[in-house]
């Protein structure tokens, strides 16, 4: 029984090495393309639809900047890192899940091959209704009701070969999708923040991002948790 454990042990981490091995094969050039847009907030839900409010957040972080940042810092470790600004006005993305990849998006891929492996697009993403959150697609920030807050973001990424135009799929509303927020308490009126509560605030964003960047590039297979951790105790 023990033997049998053992082995399954070993079958599941020569799987895990030969995921990591795939999905990183032949891959040595990678381009970021950021193509999100966000407004930091506050949603509030109240006890009833009148205590509702949305407030805009003014947590002073460029969130398109810092999340090219994080992707270099960890990708240009094993990767040739690229961000690229400068896009044709014909240049138009869309996820698969809205029914599928534009033609000039294909064809601008296919002529790219020569000069990326890999293209990263930074985008947004829309809520499940069961989420119930009440969010608005192209925001980020803090979400509170009643004794429950958390930050969030709608920004997620998606990755595709040059070669073949296959996507690096993953659960892009797995990991920690939402981060409670335990430690900090609303003002009496939920909206006047204090310049020591914003920045509690920041920094708890900002690590939410931050696992939102880690979610993305392990479970792509782009890097292991283990170099992420390294990386950041070197780098922080």
């Amino acid at each position: 029984m023990k033997q049998t454990h053992v082995l399954r042990k070993l079958t599941l981490g020569m799987m895990l090495i030969f995921s990591i091995a795939y999905s990183s094969a032949q891959i040595s050039k990678i381009a970021i393309i950021s193509l999100e847009d966000t407004t930091i907030i506050h949603q509030h839900v109240g006890v009833t639809r009148f205590t509702n409010f949305r407030d805009t957040l003014n947590l002073n972080i460029a969130v398109k900047q810092y999340l090219e940042q994080q992707l270099v810092k960890y990708l240009s470790q094993k990767f040739e890192v690229s961000i690229v600004s400068q896009l044709t006005d014909s240049f138009v993305y869309r996820p698969k899940i809205w029914g599928g990849l534009t033609k000039n998006f294909k064809n601008w891929m296919t002529n790219m091959k020569d000069q990326y492996d890999l293209v990263i697009i930074i985008n947004n993403i829309s809520l499940t209704p069961e989420m119930n959150m009440l969010l608005p697609r192209n925001s980020s920030g803090l979400f509170s009701k009643t004794k429950y807050m958390s930050f969030y973001t709608t920004i997620s990424f998606d990755a595709y070969r040059t070669s073949d135009l296959k996507e690096l799929e993953y659960y892009n509303m797995g990991g920690k999708f939402v981060t409670p927020c335990k430690s900090f308490k609303l003002p009496d009126d939920k909206k006047t923040f204090t310049p020591e509560m914003l920045a509690l605030l920041k920094d708890g964003f900002i690590k939410h991002l931050d696992s939102r960047v880690e979610h993305f590039l392990t479970k792509t297979y782009l890097m292991i948790q283990g170099d992420i951790d390294e990386i950041k105790a070197n780098n922080p």
